[in-house]
């Protein structure tokens, strides 16, 4: 665990029996790289507070955004694209998990600061679960010459995930040691999927379908350590992710003006205002029919690795070995399903925060990559323990419709969201959330969430040091 508490049930006063720490050798050993850290911050009253946030919400996000450009170019252009777009109406030459490690890249890149030091973190103690991304010497945060175009709704949005250092302005406890340091841990779940949608693509006479990426290769690194059956892959001197890049870029600024308003990732203008808030995930079952399941099933994933709430009764029909009579009998089949696979199988319960949640970043929920939790009946931590770890007194409960397994899952949300990213040449101009953004970044460069969140973490500042004793 990342960040943990243990409680004494025998003391009058609970704050007496609190002890509260977070982090490892590794994190520690980093605080004092951290940018503007400051000596007395090692004082603070405060334990360090990790926030997870998983790689592939930005990998589903520009990849769902790619998909809708196409869409959104052959219906513009049903006769065939033009000269300058015909680039940008062919299959990658890269496969999926090549185009995600040029994800990963970037985000590295951007959070060079922090993910060396919290690289061996992880939110739960799931059999396989969330692994945080490794700065090894062959994947570490390298400055690269050019980063990946993203829609600015993104882009804003990963810039205000950056390093958090609070100081909670509150008169009678105030003491400028006492900073909350709130760090952000990227990674992904080791048994999340790799997406490769269906796009359009002009084959010289027609538009038709075809899948975004070229099938995958056994050598494609993983996601955490960035190594292909035990053999290390230097991603870093590899020219392959500055030739994604490179092909992106030309494809999207090819089909630009079917979308919301993008520029290249990357910027250090936040500061964690985002990092203020956790979405609560519980894991469903999905239908025996989807693709989870199927994949699941081949995975041959076994009973151990699980808790007993994940296992699905099936049953099944097996003969009796006699030859007459032919008898059926019916036996139960435990068919196991993975409860860590990503944004595909979880479900947004909650939303918890340190500042209040008002009524118009209620809006935006949806829209926002965030840190998350995943809950789990048995196993730690509860909504309860996060809360309290992590400072979270505010939270609101998502209302979940019962007759849709996969409605409110968070794949299908990204799904929706960057649907929206692409509204056509027509409406690339109408996007709310997106020109207000962009008028605020031109006008204070303060950021469209620093400017909504800002007060608001102000204004809930002083209610939180009452209550937390100093």
């Amino acid at each position: 665990m990342a960040t943990f508490s243990a409680f004494v049930t025998n003391g009058t006063r609970v704050s007496r029996f609190l002890k509260y720490g977070s982090g490892d050798s590794t994190s520690a050993f980093n605080f004092g790289a951290l940018p503007n850290f400051k000596m007395e911050w090692y004082k603070t009253a405060y334990a360090p507070i990790y926030k997870f946030i998983d790689l592939q919400e930005v990998v589903l996000t520009l990849v769902y955004w790619y998909q809708n450009l196409t869409a959104q170019q052959a219906k513009q252009y049903p006769d065939g694209p033009s000269d300058l777009e015909l680039d940008s109406a062919t299959q990658k030459f890269y496969t999926a998990r090549q185009f995600g490690i040029a994800v990963r890249q970037v985000i590295m890149s951007i959070f060079n600061d922090t993910q060396s030091g919290s690289q061996f973190l992880r939110p739960s103690i799931q059999a396989n679960g969330f692994e945080a991304l490794r700065a090894g010497t062959n994947c570490f945060g390298k400055q690269l010459n050019q980063t990946l175009i993203a829609p600015t709704v993104l882009n804003e949005n990963i810039a205000n995930l950056l390093l958090s250092t609070y100081d909670f302005p509150d008169e009678k406890y105030h003491n400028k040691k006492n900073a909350q340091i709130i760090v952000p841990v990227w990674g992904v779940f080791t048994t999340s999927l790799d997406i490769n949608p269906s796009i359009q693509v002009w084959d010289g006479a027609a538009w038709v379908l075809s899948p975004m990426f070229i099938a995958p290769v056994v050598t494609d690194p993983n996601y955490v350590d960035c190594t292909a059956g035990g053999v290390v892959i230097d991603v870093n001197e590899s020219d392959l992710v500055s030739r994604i890049i490179e092909d992106w870029n030309d494809s999207v600024s090819a089909m630009i003006a079917h979308s919301v308003p993008a520029a290249p990732m990357g910027g250090s203008s936040g500061n964690g205002n985002l990092l203020y808030y956790t979405r609560l995930y519980q894991y469903i079952t999905v239908d025996e029919s989807s693709d989870a399941f199927i994949t699941s099933k081949k995975r041959g994933l076994y009973k151990k690795m699980f808790n007993n709430d994940r296992v699905v009764n099936k049953p099944v029909t097996r003969k009796n070995s006699k030859k007459t009579p032919q008898i059926e009998i019916e036996s139960p089949q435990q068919v196991l399903l993975a409860p860590g696979d990503g944004v595909s199988t979880a479900r947004p319960v909650s939303y918890t925060s340190i500042a209040q949640i008002s009524d118009t970043f209620k809006q935006t929920l949806n829209y926002l990559i965030l840190p998350f939790i995943p809950l789990e009946d048995d196993t730690p931590p509860t909504q309860n323990q996060w809360r309290t770890s992590s400072l979270e007194a505010k939270i609101m409960v998502v209302e979940q419709d019962e007759n849709s397994s996969q409605a409110g899952t968070r794949a299908a949300q990204i799904a929706n969201n960057a649907a929206k990213m692409a509204p056509g040449i027509a409406a690339s101009g109408t996007d709310t959330m997106a020109n207000v953004i962009e008028a605020l970044n031109a006008q204070n460069k303060g950021g469209f969430f620093g400017s909504l969140l800002g007060g608001v973490l102000r204004a809930g500042a002083t209610a939180l040091g009452e209550a937390i004793p100093i």
